[in-house]
Order: structure tokens, then C-alpha cells, then sequence
């Protein structure tokens, strides 16, 4: 799963400024890998040099994967996710099993009884 990491700035042109990769082990998340895009470090090396932004860069993936992510809310709408998905896949089922049944079991294909 991805978290995108948006400017805050609604005049950014960038809007996305990295991603924050992870997954969900035993109902934990576990950090996949975490960057941010090269335009905006390319925009912050040329304003601060590359070695001071390296170093305020890294402190800020840290402080956003650390603090900056509500992961309990992250989880919990990952959760309703999946339980929406199930759920819709069981309407489906049965949606197509009363289908069934209304035709009596057959399967038609251009008007032909198939089964």
C-alpha cells in the first residue's frame, strides 16, 4: 500500500512530493520503503544545498512515517476497505446465484440452453 505525501501548499506546482510505501503484518504496519520525488529535492538542494537538504529531508521522511501518519486511522479505513470489499463481493455472489435460480439452473447463450 502507498501513502502519496501532498504539498500542503494549495499554489505547489509539484502537489506530490514522494510516497510512503508499507504493509500490514499481523495488523501492524511495517515500513516499505519511504522517498521523496526528485523535483523537490532538486528544489530544496538548489536553495539549500544538497548536503543540508539530504540531512532536513531524511528528518522529515523519519518525522512523517513516525508522527506525521495517523497509521490507528490509516488501519481503521484499511480495515472498513476490506470489509466493504467483502461485503460487496457477497451481494455479487448472491445476486448471481438468485440469477441462476431464476433461470432455473440454465445457462443461456443466444438463446440456446447450455446447461
Amino acid at each position: 500500500m502507498e501513502i502519496d505525501i501532498i504539498c500542503p501548499n494549495p499554489d505547489c506546482y509539484l502537489h506530490e512530493l514522494g510516497f510512503i510505501k508499507f504493509d500490514v503484518k499481523d495488523g501492524k504496519p511495517r515500513l516499505v520503503n519511504a522517498r521523496f520525488y526528485s523535483p523537490f529535492c532538486t528544489w530544496n538542494a538548489s536553495r539549500m544545498g544538497t548536503k543540508a537538504m539530504e540531512k532536513k529531508l531524511r528528518e522529515h521522511l523519519i518525522w512523517l512515517v513516525e508522527e506525521g501518519v495517523d497509521w490507528k486511522g490509516v488501519l481503521g479505513a484499511l480495515k472498513k476497505y476490506e470489509e466493504q470489499k467483502a461485503e460487496a463481493e457477497r451481494v455479487r455472489q448472491e445476486g448471481q446465484a438468485k440469477a441462476s435460480a431464476q433461470a432455473g439452473g440454465e445457462t443461456r447463450l443466444g438463446g440456446r440452453v447450455l446447461g
